[in-house]
């Protein structure tokens, strides 16, 4: 294989392998279907062997950002923060085996910003993770064309270190779905590692598996995938769908395009942008529901922002994508990525602020782009409705508790595997999780971070005293 250039970072390891652990694990089918494979009450094995060479190659590289889009304006460099910070994960070649299914040649590559970060430097720090066990990415056909899991292209594991019930994303994700957003469907898998010439058959621990917002998922939602999918990013940059002239190049990096739009969905981009940050406050109330599907935007803002995620479109401007439906000409709005969702973003704002958030902007800092939305009387009418409603059904404590219940027994077991290879005090914390108590903070400081079933509590509460008000 070519050598590829690594950013010297300590190695921290990976793998998954097919390892007895006192519960079977359910067979997978060369055919399996989506709806059969994201099943949260299935615990599911997985093996990744990596040679030396490749493991060496994958390690996470410095990139000159200016210099790559140069080269190629057209096409966005990764985004998020170590993307940033000019830190990059490269593919690297890899044999797979999923739960008895096997796989030669596929891409695998880390994932993720603060959940790479922490993983990786977890035994330093002292966090609960304790094994390096940092998030991956597999792509079947990254170098195999047509090679694929059933219909499944791509695989995200997802290490949950910042999340001690292993829920976030699980519940949170279903509440999307629920609420009639298209939102990824989630299974847990226990990983293994094999490094050829190193260890093999390493428990790394458990992963939340999320279906990957790609093509296949498009037309498992949208029934195509001619349109445009974007995940857009404003982070540390200028305000989410900021408009830039007439040149779609200048849009590149900050919409995030999977593929090359076509010219008419350029215009239709530029020309969104240009009504919410240029419009008038009287034209963007008369032609936003041109451009957005606002009842479900309404829907999407609704669960957001009762789930207080500081780390989303409300306050860090990312970690969603949002679609170009051909069909209907407007931008749908998916969720992404939900491990701080249920008020864990420790990074800005105390337990009791994330707590209680307003129900309309401005949350934590100025977001032009939700100002504006929120100040078009249909659409904040529609979000209103869909929050009032939610409250009662969809968000309601008692709902949530049950559920954190019912899931729990299913993982509990691979969780405490976890802690005892790792030896860390994950299964208590775990334990104190479900039951609804206070966990101490490890992640960026100090302090305490209250679980699903009692910030439902308290958020229900909130919540439900800004509505009266505006009625």
């Amino acid at each position: 294989m070519p050598q590829r250039g690594s950013l010297p970072l300590r190695r921290f390891v990976l793998l998954l392998a097919l390892a007895p652990c006192g519960f079977a694990a359910p067979a997978a089918s060369p055919h399996i279907k989506p709806a059969d494979l994201f099943v949260t009450t299935k615990v599911w094995d997985a093996h990744l062997t990596i040679s030396a060479d490749e493991w060496k190659a994958m390690q996470p590289k410095e990139v000159d950002l200016e210099a790559e889009r140069r080269a190629h304006p057209g096409k966005a460099t990764r985004n998020g923060y170590l993307a940033s910070q000019g830190i990059d994960f490269p593919w690297a070649h890899a044999d797979f085996d999923f739960s008895g299914v096997p796989f030669h040649d596929v891409g695998v590559r880390f994932k993720g910003n603060g959940t790479f970060l922490n993983a990786r430097d977890g035994n330093e720090r002292g966090h609960v993770s304790g094994t390096e066990k940092v998030p991956y990415k597999i792509h079947f056909n990254e170098f195999v064309k047509g090679q694929k899991l059933g219909k499944i292209s791509t695989l995200d594991f997802r290490n949950n270190v910042t999340d001690s019930s292993w829920m976030n994303e699980e519940l949170g994700y279903r509440l999307y779905r629920d609420a009639g957003v298209p939102a990824p469907r989630t299974t847990y898998v226990r990983l293994f590692v094999t490094i050829q010439g190193k260890f093999t058959n390493r428990y790394l621990g458990l992963y939340s598996l999320s279906e990957e917002v790609d093509n296949d998922f498009l037309k498992e939602h949208f029934g195509g995938d001619a349109g445009t999918l974007l995940k857009p990013y404003s982070r540390d940059a200028s305000p989410l769908f900021d408009y830039r002239g007439g040149e779609w190049n200048d849009y590149v990096q900050e919409l995030d395009p999977k593929e090359t739009p076509v010219a008419a969905d350029k215009k239709r981009l530029m020309d969104f942008c240009y009504l919410v940050t240029k419009g008038s406050d009287a034209e963007l109330a008369q032609r936003l529901g041109d451009f957005v599907d606002m009842e479900e935007m309404a829907r999407f803002m609704a669960v957001t922002v009762w789930l207080s995620d500081g780390d989303s479109l409300m306050d860090n401007g990312q970690n969603f994508y949002t679609y170009l439906d051909p069909k209907t000409n407007k931008l749908v709005f998916i969720p992404w990525d939900l491990d701080h969702t249920f008020g864990q973003f420790p990074q800005h704002l105390n337990q009791r602020q994330r707590e209680e958030r307003p129900i309309f902007p401005r949350w934590y800092k100025r977001n032009p782009f939700l100002e504006r939305i929120f100040k078009v009387p249909a659409f904040r009418q529609l979000y209103v409705t869909h929050l009032t409603e939610f409250s009662r059904t969809l968000l309601h404590p008692k709902r949530l508790a049950a559920q954190v219940d019912e899931l729990a027994p299913y993982i509990r077991e691979a969780v405490a595997e976890q802690g005892r290879a790792a030896r860390t005090d994950i299964l208590e914390r775990f334990d104190r999780a479900v039951a609804g108590k206070t966990n101490s903070l490890q992640e960026f400081g100090n302090g305490d971070i209250v679980p699903i079933k009692t910030f439902a509590v308290r958020r229900s509460q909130f919540v439900d005293d800004q509505l009266r008000r505006i009625r």
